[in-house]
């Protein structure tokens, strides 16, 4: 499993979770929440890799517009796994039709 350490500098200059100046956001979720923060996961490419290698990391912001609690506000440092995009077959419950 890869991984890489970006500075949170690195992630405000590419403007992630933004509009990721010089990449793609692929998918950014919410995949939790407490009081005053709601948890995200966001898997992000950088423009110009050979490889086009997708990250995830993870981030939380203020839950409202009293919490300033912008993207990595408390981290110098954020570690991204590597993630590749993989098929799976899922079964669900579905209701009946009439």
């Amino acid at each position: 499993m890869g991984q890489r350490t970006f500075t949170k500098q690195e992630l405000d200059d590419l403007d992630l979770p933004g509009e990721c100046n010089g990449g793609e956001v692929v998918s950014d979720v919410i995949t939790g929440n407490s009081r005053w923060s709601i948890e995200h996961t966001v898997i992000f490419r950088l423009a110009g890799q050979a490889d086009s290698k997708a990250w995830r990391a993870h981030y939380q912001v203020g839950a409202t517009e009293a919490q300033g609690e912008g993207p990595w506000e408390y981290q110098d440092e954020v570690t991204a796994t590597e993630v590749a995009l993989v098929e799976r077959t899922v079964k669900v419950w579905e209701p009946v039709a009439d």
